[in-house]
């Protein structure tokens, strides 16, 4: 419900910022997660870029600024134009780049 309900903000929003703060809010609480990231798609360079972020770490952060790969599931979603869920990323073979951050950062699944 909180998604449909910011759809009638997006007009009145003050930034991009903003908006993409409360998108994740209403996100990480209909899917009761700990944390996420929303990202921009750069058409120039094809790569994603995090522009809001709750509960992570700037050890991840860092790690995942940019995105322009296939390993993580985000740039595998970026570049197939379609969802990808990691059910987990300890054994997900294409992960495998990716797996100690994950476990730095304390993630098992990814959801892009």
């Amino acid at each position: 419900m909180r998604l449909r309900q910011l759809t009638g903000r997006v007009q009145n929003a003050p930034d991009l910022g903003t908006l993409l703060a409360a998108v994740l809010d209403a996100a990480l609480a209909q899917t009761s997660a700990d944390f996420g990231n929303v990202q921009i798609f750069e058409p120039g360079t094809g790569a994603l870029r995090i522009a809001s972020q709750s509960g992570f770490s700037s050890e991840f952060l860092e790690y995942f600024a940019v995105v322009d790969d296939g390993g993580a599931a985000c740039g595998r979603a970026a570049g197939s134009g379609a969802q990808v869920v990691i059910v987990d990323v300890a054994t997900d073979p294409g992960f495998a780049p990716n797996r100690e951050i994950a476990a730095a950062t304390g993630f098992r699944a990814s959801h892009c």
